[in-house]
């Protein structure tokens, strides 16, 4: 069952650096860290820092929101794994993974009079998560330099996703990329779970290919299989990219 754990109550101080916004200007501002500069650690931490932030856990398998909801405000993935999806002929299909760092419902934001999610949002693992309220999300991007954050984020998961899509080809190096890039860190190896179907649809392959691709990656010991996932060291995946492509990802 979600679990909301408390709220982010932080006393915020005045941004010099967002002058170039004149609403920014006008009010204080939550993300100036001591040296009028945003966190170092990206969008979650500077999320974290918005007042009235909650902090909500999920267990494996709960929904954060169904498709066509009211849009209350954006989540930011902490630890856990959230997978997004769409119904197709009242199937529910899975299209992509939001992990540590990655906004969930983000979309919804531009959608103007009435918000709607845009797809279903539902935890793969046990998950928590930084919910913000549309209200507060927009005072926020009054912050240039939350702008420039939020941006950078929302391009690297654009390309992350691009990658994904260009090796769909050649299962076993996607299903590598997959692993590599949206993994669950745990003791130092990666993992996501051994679902034929889940991954084929974040592929988008056929299961028959995914199992092929699992095949192989078994062969060249690159991954393993452990009580119903998929694990690997983060070495042993890179052979399967370019070293643009690992660069271009920049997994943190």
């Amino acid at each position: 069952m979600a679990q909301v754990v408390g709220a982010s109550w932080k006393f915020p101080t005045s941004c010099p650096s967002c002058e170039i916004s004149k609403r920014c200007a006008r009010r204080e501002n939550p993300f100036r860290m001591g040296q009028n500069r945003m966190p170092q650690d990206g969008v979650l931490e500077a999320v974290k820092r918005i007042p009235g932030a909650l902090e909500i856990r999920y267990d494996a398998g709960e929904l954060l929101f169904q498709a066509g909801a009211f849009a209350a405000g954006v989540y930011v993935v902490e630890d856990g794994l959230v997978v997004r999806g769409f119904y197709r002929e009242g199937n529910a299909t899975p299209a992509f993974l939001a992990a540590p760092g990655d906004l969930v419902g983000v979309e919804a934001w531009m959608a103007e009079p009435a918000p709607r999610y845009r797809g279903f949002a539902r935890s793969l693992t046990p998950t928590r998560v930084w919910f913000v309220s549309f209200q507060d999300w927009a005072e926020a991007l009054a912050c240039f330099e939350f702008q420039k954050l939020l941006l950078d984020r929302l391009a690297r998961a654009l390309l992350n996703r691009e990658v994904l899509r260009s090796l769909v080809g050649e299962p076993e190096r996607a299903l590598a990329w997959l692993l590599w890039h949206w993994g669950e860190p745990k003791s130092g190896r990666l993992r996501l779970p051994a679902n034929a179907s889940l991954l084929a649809s974040l592929i988008g392959c056929s299961r028959n290919a995914v199992g092929r691709a699992l095949e192989i990656l078994l062969q060249e010991g690159a991954v393993e299989l452990e009580s119903g996932w998929v694990v690997s060291f983060p070495e042993a995946l890179r052979a399967y990219f370019s070293e643009e492509a690992v660069t271009a990802s920049l997994r943190g």
